[in-house]
């Protein structure tokens, strides 16, 4: 797993984040249906969370799923986007972004910049 987080502005701002996380088996499920699963577990685990999509993208050349969602994290309204990545070989990625909801629009410019870069080999 790696995380990448913005250097944070003050104690007090929310500071956006990537995680990514290597899935030790490899699926051969769609991403559409993994990041369906992964919604639903993040909802059967107790958390708040309202769907706003599940659309289908390519990330660094390889099919992906994005799970864009509003999850609320001790007391805290995050907008989260949670990619579930594919190489041919079905070895799976999950990438979760994570941003203050009520600034996220200016966080997003750089969290897609960070998507945009990432290289899967």
């Amino acid at each position: 797993a790696l995380q990448i987080m913005e250097k944070r502005k003050d104690d007090y701002s929310f500071a956006p984040n990537i995680n990514i996380i290597v899935c030790k088996t490899k699926r051969i499920e769609s991403t559409n249906y993994l990041a369906e699963m992964s919604h639903k577990q993040f909802l059967s685990a107790g958390f708040k969370s309202d769907l706003i999509n599940i659309e289908d993208c390519m990330i660094s050349g390889c099919k992906a799923s994005r799970c864009k969602q509003i999850v609320v994290l001790e007391g805290f309204e995050i907008m989260q986007y949670q990619y579930v990545v594919k190489k041919q070989d079905n070895t799976t990625f999950i990438i979760t972004a994570s941003m203050d909801n009520s600034d996220y629009k200016e966080q997003e410019h750089t969290i897609n910049g960070i998507i945009e870069s990432l290289i899967i080999k």
